[in-house]
């Protein structure tokens, strides 16, 4: 961003967010730089006006980039673009129009086109300058683009369909494929996700979800020695919604807190109906737990007072990533729930971020070793001394291991050779209902395990 005096700034800024444009006197002419993106969207308005009378197209674009410099706090939203940025977007195309945010992001489009195709090659040629070194106050910087357009035609017809089309389409770019056209299937994926979350709030309002259990076994006796309990969906037509796509649709849709919870309220039900009839002595009832449910105000208090509710249950939390954010508070938390008596685990041990600098300050009695790992642990070497690297280092830090994602009895032979005690899988039992579950333990109590 360029540097005005403040008063003019702050001026600008007034008239910005009561949805106004600039006047000539604070900013100059913003039919050559916008400053907003009201002013963007109003030059985006005429230039479709004028494509559609030369029987002409034109490009929107989202630039995703690393942040450079001094963030602002002023200015948390979109401004005028800096002008070493502007300057290298119009090397791919001089009629460039656009805005950007400290934070990284570059909202803009590129008038006149002729022909469908000179979209994709001026995204080929926004990529291509984009990441050579922008120079900023004197400093080389490589700001790492992620780049998406969408083209005017029937499928985004107006200002909005485009800027929205172009940031569905940068939601799909990769370090590998820094740029992206737009595709209408993206806007069928953005419906469906929406649709799922939607059908996802009203089965959590209606608590038509219902609760799978998996045993863990102990991989040498072939004992039940713990109890996974998972939230499980399926539509009214039958379909059963994924576990990957259940979490994702919930992570959006902001309902794993009341997910978390209701599956923690139907396992205890049944756990504790187990234990009460004799069926298990004592159990160890394990539950998925997001960071941010942690977060919850009341998390600790609610998951406190199950710990405290019968000595023969003990609750286990199995965090399903580690966090980044907030880190010290979560792990503070449940460290606390470790003192008053629940099993903290660690899931996709092995597999995600962990910060080894800080062991000693690790809330976790467990370590969940990611499926991932076991699946090619007989047919692959590497993948075998990797699983007892994991193993070890789980035990250096004093955590029971489980291996999660057993599928086959040599996977679970091999697993005991290399000193894992525990393990789960379909080898042993798939997820199964309350019913089933209770069924399965009268057999492993009358000496029938199938395990």
């Amino acid at each position: 961003m360029t540097q005005r005096p403040n008063k003019l700034r702050n001026a600008a800024k007034q008239r910005l967010l009561a949805g106004l444009p600039a006047e000539q006197s604070e900013l100059g002419s913003w039919q050559e730089r916008p400053y907003s993106l009201q002013q963007l969207s109003a030059l985006l308005d005429a230039e479709i006006d004028r494509a559609r009378a030369e029987n002409g197209s034109l490009v929107v674009f989202r630039i995703r980039h690393r942040p450079f410099g001094i963030v602002d706090d002023e200015f948390t939203t979109f401004t005028e673009l800096r002008p070493e940025l502007l300057a290298a977007l119009r090397r791919a195309h001089s009629g460039i129009m656009a805005i950007g945010s400290p934070q990284g992001e570059i909202v803009g489009f590129a008038p006149r086109l002729r022909r469908q195709t000179d979209g994709a090659e001026l995204l080929v040629e926004l990529v291509r300058v984009l990441s050579e070194p922008v120079e900023i106050d004197g400093l080389s910087n490589l700001i790492a683009p992620r780049i998406g357009c969408a083209m005017l035609d029937h499928d985004n017809p107006t200002s909005e369909a485009l800027f929205s089309a172009a940031k569905l389409a940068v939601q799909n770019t990769t370090a590998s494929h820094p740029g992206t056209m737009f595709q209408v299937s993206q806007r069928h994926r953005q419906l469906h996700q929406t649709v799922m979350a939607e059908t996802l709030h009203q089965a959590v309002v209606e608590r038509s979800l219902s609760t799978r259990y998996q045993p863990d076994i102990d991989l040498s006796t072939g004992a039940i020695v713990a109890i996974k309990a998972y939230a499980h969906w399926s539509t009214e037509d039958g379909r059963v919604i994924s576990n990957q796509e259940l979490f994702q649709t919930a992570r959006k849709a902001n309902l794993l807190v009341p997910i978390g919870r209701q599956v923690i309220e139907e396992a205890l039900r049944s756990t504790y109906s187990w234990i009460t009839t004799g069926l298990v002595g004592r159990a160890t009832l394990w539950v998925n737990v997001d960071p941010n449910e942690v977060l919850a105000p009341d998390f600790e208090a609610a998951m406190t007072k199950v710990i405290r509710f019968d000595e023969r249950l003990r609750l286990g939390l199995e965090l399903t990533e580690n966090p980044v954010d907030d880190q010290a508070y979560i792990y503070e938390v449940l460290r606390r729930l470790r003192s008053a008596g629940a099993a903290i685990a660690l899931g996709g041990f092995g597999t995600g971020y962990l910060n080894l600098a800080g062991a000693s300050e690790f809330p976790f009695t467990a370590a969940k070793i990611d499926r991932t790992l076991t699946r090619q642990i007989v047919s692959s070497t590497a993948s075998a001394k990797l699983v007892r690297a994991v193993a070890d280092l789980a035990e250096l830090f004093g955590l029971e291991v489980t291996a999660h994602g057993i599928e086959t009895v040599e996977q679970a032979q091999r697993l005991r050779e290399i000193g894992c005690a525990i393990g789960q899988g379909f080898h042993y039992a798939r997820p199964m209902t309350a019913d089933d579950m209770r069924e399965t333990l009268i057999q492993v109590r009358m000496g029938r395990t199938p395990f």
